[in-house]
């Protein structure tokens, strides 16, 4: 540009400022369990993909997915079984009925 500033460094700054924002903003964040219900049925009705949601909270969807992958085949390895879809959706099912 003519008076000598970097228009792509400025960008760059930006996007950068406003990643962190989002990142430490609090005001978004008042009920993480209505937070976490939001992204479910978003991604659900295929509103929100799961990068975009696990990208929200500065994590990687790769790394994200090794993780789980890692740690489902050490459950296997040592016999730890975990509750399936089905029970988490009866346990969140019954709890929300006792709150209201």
């Amino acid at each position: 540009m003519k008076d000598g500033t970097n228009i792509h460094g400025t960008l760059v700054v930006n996007r950068w400022h406003d990643n962190v924002n989002s990142l430490f903003n609090e005001e978004k964040r008042v009920d993480p369990k209505k937070d976490m219900e939001s992204n479910i049925l978003a991604n659900k009705q295929g509103i929100k993909t799961q990068a975009e949601i696990v990208s929200e909270q500065g994590k990687d969807l790769e790394d994200v997915y090794s993780q789980l992958a890692k740690e489902k085949e050490l459950r296997e390895f040592y016999g730890i079984t975990t509750l399936n879809d089905a029970e988490l959706i009866e346990i969140l099912g019954g709890q929300d009925e006792n709150n209201e």
